[in-house]
């Protein structure tokens, strides 16, 4: 018997305020089994479907693993026609990123061949159009809405040198791989006096932006794992499902010796936590 299942992602909102609920990244993790009783389809194969509300101009990404069968994904509009079609190729993971034209119900057709049956997980992830819009420039509490809520969906929106997003004056901003966290690197230089205005210029900016709900612990100078000292100041917030953290650091380098790396760096990490 064919699964047709309506997902209801409700959208996160409890990082943001009331007036800024338009703005929305959603993430749903879910297994799910194909099994002998599913319905067969001459051309397309085994199947199970799921109902999917989705509106124009949403930007939508969809991850498929299974290590029990071959699967495809399919991605069918509102009207009935197939929109995306992602086939099987060895990969390890299938992954789909659209923005969908038009408001509906769309379907999700998690498919395998004629004898294809066992358990397969996949993940879904949407976005309002306006998180595909970067904050104003010099909007330090805008950007960090922003990337929280990108972080929500593990920053999948952000993948891409076209889509990540970079604090005005910055050096550099990149996703790391380990842990789905957004980094921002706002200085590399040998001034030690500049490394400490930037430190603490974003270390007021960014606490004024968050409210008393989130845990503020400090750390001064000691010397990790890694042999150069280090200080930070990190943001925490734990709700009922997720758990978030900000994470601003300061770092000298001077006692490596490391010829053209630079004295100091500050740098920026913003993830949910895995």
């Amino acid at each position: 018997m064919q699964k047709l299942f309506i997902l209801f992602l409700l959208a996160i909102t409890v990082l943001v305020s009331a007036q800024e609920q338009e703005k929305y990244v959603d993430y749903s993790y879910s297994e799910g089994t194909l099994e002998k009783t599913d319905k067969f389809k001459q051309g397309m194969g085994r199947y199970d479907g799921y109902t999917v509300p989705l509106n124009k101009g949403e930007s939508l990404y969809l991850s498929l693993y299974s290590e029990s069968f071959k699967p495809s994904l399919i991605l069918v509009s509102p009207k009935g026609d197939i929109f995306k079609e992602v086939q099987y190729h060895g990969n390890d993971f299938l992954n789909l990123n659209t923005k969908i034209p038009e408001s509906g119900d769309w379907v999700l057709y998690i498919v395998g061949d004629k004898n294809a049956e066992g358990q397969y997980v996949y993940q879904i992830a949407f976005a309002s159009e306006s998180m595909s819009i970067h904050p104003d420039s010099g909007d330090v509490c805008g950007a960090v809405k922003y990337l929280l809520l990108h972080s929500n969906a593990y920053n999948v929106f952000l993948q891409g040198d076209e889509n990540i997003y970079l604090f005005p004056g910055s050096v550099e901003a990149y996703l790391d791989g380990n842990d789905a966290s957004y980094n921002n690197v706002f200085a590399r230089t040998n001034d030690e006096r500049e490394a400490e205005l930037v430190f603490t210029n974003y270390k007021l900016l960014i606490d004024e932006c968050l409210s008393d709900k989130w845990k503020r612990t400090s750390r001064t100078w000691s010397e990790n794992e890694d042999g150069y000292k280090v200080k930070y100041v990190e943001f925490a917030r734990a709700t009922k499902t997720d758990s978030y953290r900000i994470t601003l650091q300061l770092s000298d380098y001077r006692e490596l010796n490391e010829e053209g790396k630079p004295g100091f760096s500050v740098e920026l990490q913003v993830l949910k936590v895995l």
